[in-house]
């Protein structure tokens, strides 16, 4: 079984440590599982945004930055021609600044 393998096997479960790899390599898949957590569409009927939340937005003619208020999807730009968001995202974190890095 190669690593792509035992990963895809791994998915789901609560560590990965069985898989026989450094404690390095078992710390950068976890923060990539949780940053790929983050960043997955959400369906409207699931979860609905916090209310002033900023966000991105799908619907069948595409993605858009909108915000969450009120019970209602508000579009943050474009046209207010009439769309309605089936799926959404949390904006992603800002990069870190050149100081913060290592």
């Amino acid at each position: 079984m190669d690593i792509v393998d035992r990963l895809k096997a791994a998915q789901g479960m609560p560590n990965v440590y069985w898989l026989g790899l450094s404690d390095d390599a078992v710390s950068e898949i976890t923060t990539l599982r949780n940053q790929l957590a983050e960043c997955q569409w959400i369906s409207v009927e699931d979860r609905l945004p916090r209310n002033g939340e900023l966000i991105i937005c799908y619907d069948e003619s595409g993605t858009f930055p909108a915000t969450f208020y009120n019970g209602e999807f508000l579009r943050i730009e474009g046209e207010e021609e009439a769309w309605i968001c089936t799926h959404w995202m949390p904006l992603p974190k800002p990069p870190k600044a050149m100081s913060e890095k290592g």
